[in-house]
C-alpha cells in the first residue's frame, strides 16, 4: 500500500513540474520568438526608411554627369578661360615628331573646349639656333590678345594636363623639367650593383635632365633652379614685357620680320663666350643667366611628366626619381645608425641586419 501511494504521489509531482516546465519553456520561447519578429520588423522598417531617405535626396541632388577621369582640379577655373596660348616651336631641319602633332592637336581640343584658344608658331631654318627663340617672342608679344608663351621642342611628347599644371600655378614663368636625349648607360653597372631596383625604376634611374640645382630651393612640387633648359616653358606675356624692357640694349631689327614684330625683337636669346673658363654658354643659359641678374626665378614642376623622342622616347618623372633616391638615403641613414649602435654596444658576436 505504501509503495502504491508513493508511486502516485511521485507521479503527480512529476506530472505537474514536466507541466510547469513545459509552460515556462514554451513562454520563454514565446517571448523569444516575439522579440525576434519585432526586431526584425523594426530593422526592416529602418532599412525602408533610409531607402526612402535615400530616394528623396536622390531626387534633390543635381545629377553629376561629368566624368572624373577626364576633370583634374588645379586651382580656379578662370586660370584656363580667356587666355590665348601661343605654342612656339623651333624646326632645325623642318620636321616635327609625329608624337609632337599628335599632342599639339590634343592641346587644341582639349583648351578649347574650356575657353582657352591655342596657337602655334613653328620656325625652321631661316634663323640660326641663336635667333629662333628670340623671332618667336617677337611674334607673341606683337599679338596683345597672347596671353601666355609655351616653348616646345619638336621632339617633345605631353599630355594637355601638363600645360594646365603650369598654368594653375600663375607664376612667371615655369618648367617641365626635359630629360637629356637617351639614357644613360654608363650608370647601368654602378646602379644595378648597390640598388635592386625593378626594371621601371632602373629606366627612372638612367634618366638624367637638364637643370642646375645648385642652391635650390623646394616650393611644394615646385624647385627654383639656377638654370633649365626651356625646350618646356611657360612664360607670362607680363613677364616678358619686363624682361625686353629691362634688356632694351638688346634691341635689333630683322628684314624678315614686319614693323609690328621687329618692335619686340631683342637678343634675349644668344650664346656666350667665356674666357676663363674657354666655355661656350648655350641659348638657354643666356637667357637664364640674364633673368637670374634682374632678380627673375625659373621655377620647374618637378611633377609635370614629358617625354623627349630621339631614338627611343625618354620620359621625365623626375619627381619619381627624387623620391627613389630619398627612399636609398633614408635606408642607407638607417643602416649607418644600426651599425654605430651594434658599434658601441662592443658585442663580441654582430648580426647582420638586412633594411
Amino acid at each position: 500500500m505504501t509503495a502504491e501511494v508513493t508511486a502516485e504521489v511521485t507521479a503527480e509531482v512529476t506530472a505537474e513540474v514536466t507541466a510547469e516546465v513545459t509552460a515556462e519553456v514554451t513562454t520563454e520561447e514565446t517571448a523569444e520568438v516575439t522579440a525576434e519578429e519585432t526586431a526584425e520588423e523594426a530593422t526592416a522598417e529602418e532599412v525602408t526608411t533610409e531607402e526612402e531617405a535615400d530616394e528623396e535626396n536622390k531626387k534633390e541632388e543635381p545629377q553629376d554627369n561629368t566624368d572624373d577621369s577626364e576633370e583634374h582640379d588645379f586651382g580656379e577655373e578662370s586660370i584656363l578661360k580667356n587666355r590665348q596660348i601661343l605654342v612656339g616651336t623651333v624646326c632645325p631641319d623642318h620636321k616635327v615628331y609625329m608624337e609632337y602633332t599628335s599632342s599639339l592637336l590634343a592641346t587644341k581640343e582639349y583648351f578649347m573646349q574650356r575657353g582657352t584658344n591655342i596657337n602655334w608658331y613653328m620656325i625652321n631654318n631661316s634663323y640660326s639656333p641663336q635667333t629662333s627663340k628670340n623671332v618667336i617672342i617677337a611674334n607673341f608679344l606683337s599679338n596683345p590678345d597672347n596671353t601666355h608663351l609655351l616653348l616646345v621642342g619638336p621632339e617633345f611628347q605631353w599630355s594637355p594636363i601638363e600645360i594646365e599644371r603650369l598654368l594653375s600655378y600663375d607664376k612667371d614663368l615655369v618648367c617641365a623639367p626635359c630629360p637629356v636625349p637617351g639614357l644613360q648607360w654608363n650608370k647601368l653597372k654602378s646602379v644595378a650593383a648597390q640598388r635592386k631596383l625593378k626594371i621601371d625604376q632602373l629606366l627612372i634611374i638612367l634618366t638624367e635632365y637638364a637643370i642646375d640645382i645648385t642652391d635650390a630651393k623646394i616650393q611644394d612640387s615646385l624647385i627654383s633652379v639656377k638654370y633649365s633648359e626651356l625646350n618646356f616653358a611657360l612664360f607670362k606675356r607680363e613677364f616678358l614685357e619686363k624682361v625686353v624692357e629691362k634688356y632694351s640694349n638688346l634691341k635689333y631689327s630683322d628684314e624678315l620680320l614686319g614693323e609690328e614684330q621687329n618692335k619686340y625683337c631683342y637678343a634675349l636669346f644668344d650664346t656666350r663666350f667665356l674666357s676663363k673658363k674657354k666655355m661656350m654658354r648655350n641659348t638657354d643659359e643666356v637667357f637664364c643667366e640674364r633673368l637670374k641678374s634682374i632678380g627673375g626665378e625659373i621655377l620647374v614642376d618637378i611633377g609635370a611628366h614629358v617625354a623627349r623622342f630621339i631614338h627611343y622616347p625618354v620620359i621625365g618623372q623626375l619627381d619619381n626619381l627624387l623620391a627613389i633616391n630619398n627612399e636609398t638615403q633614408n635606408k642607407s641613414k638607417l643602416k649607418e645608425v644600426i651599425k654605430s649602435k651594434v658599434t658601441k654596444r662592443k658585442r663580441k658576436k654582430i648580426i647582420s641586419t638586412n633594411v
